[in-house]
């Protein structure tokens, strides 16, 4: 490689991870002063309450209509301050709602825990950290995509309209199940197309953690495989060979090969899936430990 090669390279390098350090500064800086004017949405305290109860108590009866991920993500930093138990002094504690999963007495523990017995600001401004750390990964890699199908110039253009986007802006320090799936799912997206081209252990292991991830985060995970089958029909149909790197490297051009391929990538993530919700349950088919 030229010297000028390389220094053209280098300096295009660091313009582009420079505006990238920028633009998240920049959103980092939004959505953090964004969320400390306004009070939380009307189902962000017993989200983060029934985070709080999986992680401490292991009751998964708080907020059952949502997989749990996103709400253990938020409650995380609460474990380093010292919340008094605000559930009922009944003899077993229970939190199991009563008509609905949304009902009391849940809803109205989660108002005493946060509002009553301990300062909401607080807790409210760790617990949007986390949401606010995905939106930040989901961020770099729209400029990581971009950069590799369009180059560096789009890659700043992309990030630039993703950090300024009011609907990101504005959901990403919810504590919220909306914005960490379409992280997980983007990101596993991403690696799910590379494998289309470039089938290597670590695609297919990414694309099947993140596919797990998205399962523990919402019920509409199933969307998933609906736009992966149909980037991989695509490949199958309109792309050029498929390279292999798992076991002998090997080019596959056959469309009967790339569809095994597909099947097997599939089912590979499903079975991961599969197994990320047993375990963000504790392995167990009751919502309370003993039951």
């Amino acid at each position: 490689m030229s010297p000028q090669i390389y220094v053209h390279r280098l300096r295009n390098f660091v313009l582009s991870a420079s505006a990238l350090c920028v633009f998240v500064f920049l959103f980092g800086i939004l959505t953090i002063t964004s969320f400390l004017q306004k009070s939380p949405t009307v189902d962000e305290p017993l989200h983060l309450f029934a985070g709080y109860s999986y992680l401490k108590w292991g009751d998964f009866w708080v907020n059952p209509e949502h997989p749990p991920l996103a709400k253990i993500l938020a409650a995380l930093p609460l474990l380093a301050f010292d919340i008094k138990d605000p559930r009922p002094s009944s003899a077993d504690g229970s939190l199991s709602p009563e008509s609905d999963p949304g009902d009391p007495p849940a809803v109205n523990v989660a108002q005493k825990m946060l509002f009553v017995q301990n300062d909401a600001d607080t807790l409210f401004f760790y617990a949007k950290l986390p949401m606010i750390a995905l939106a930040v990964l989901m961020e770099i890699f729209v400029y990581l995509w971009s950069k590799k199908l369009f180059g560096p110039e789009a890659a700043i253009a992309s990030t630039f309209l993703y950090a300024l986007d009011p609907n990101i802006l504005a959901h990403s320090p919810m504590v919220q199940t909306d914005l960490p799936f379409t992280t997980f799912f983007f990101i596993g997206t991403y690696f799910f197309w590379q494998g289309l081209s470039h089938l290597t252990w670590k695609n297919l292991l990414l694309t099947a953690l993140l596919f797990g991830l998205a399962a523990v985060t919402k019920h509409s995970f199933p969307v998933i495989f609906l736009i992966w089958g149909m980037l991989g029909v695509f490949s199958i149909f309109f792309s050029g060979p498929q390279r292999c790197h798992i076991g002998a490297a090997r080019s596959i051009s056959s469309r009967w090969g790339k569809s095994a391929i597909l099947a097997g990538t599939l089912l590979c993530t499903l079975m991961i899936g599969y197994l990320f919700i047993w375990a963000a349950y504790g392995f167990r088919f009751h919502p309370i430990p003993d039951a």
